[in-house]
C-alpha cells in the first residue's frame, strides 16, 4: 500500500485567513481517511477557505474527490470555498473526466488561488 502525506500552511492575506493543504501520493479507500480528518479538522476550527495543493499528488480516486465535494458543500454557506492548485496533468484529467473541473474551481499556482480569495 502506497501512503499519503498532508500537512498544511496558513496564509494571511488580512481580510482572510487561508488554509493550504499539501497532498503528495495516493488518495484512496486507505488514505482518504487522512485528508478527511485534516479538513474536518480546519473546517470545524473555522477556517472555511481552503487551498489543496495537489503538486505530489500521484493519484486520486472518486470517493476522495465526493470528500472534496462534500467539504465545498460545508463551505460554501460560510462564505468559503475549496481551490485545487498544482494538478498534474493526470489528475486534472481524472478531475475532468468525472466533472468535478465544474463545480471546484482549478488554479495552476497557489499564488492565483490565493488572490482569487481576496
Amino acid at each position: 500500500m502506497i501512503g499519503c502525506e498532508i500537512s498544511t500552511r496558513t496564509f494571511d492575506l488580512g481580510t482572510r485567513i487561508v488554509q493550504v493543504v499539501d497532498v503528495s501520493g495516493f488518495l484512496d479507500a486507505h488514505t482518504s481517511s487522512q485528508l478527511e480528518n485534516t479538513l474536518n479538522s480546519l473546517v470545524e476550527a473555522g477556517d472555511y477557505n481552503l487551498i489543496l495543493d495537489l503538486k505530489g499528488l500521484d493519484y486520486i480516486n472518486s470517493a476522495s474527490l465526493g470528500l472534496l465535494m462534500g467539504i465545498a458543500k460545508r463551505v460554501r454557506p460560510q462564505g468559503g470555498d475549496i481551490r485545487l492548485v498544482n494538478l498534474s496533468e493526470k489528475i486534472n484529467k481524472i478531475i475532468s473526466v468525472l466533472g468535478f473541473s465544474k463545480v471546484l474551481k482549478l488554479f495552476d499556482q497557489t499564488k492565483e488561488a490565493l488572490t482569487s480569495f481576496k
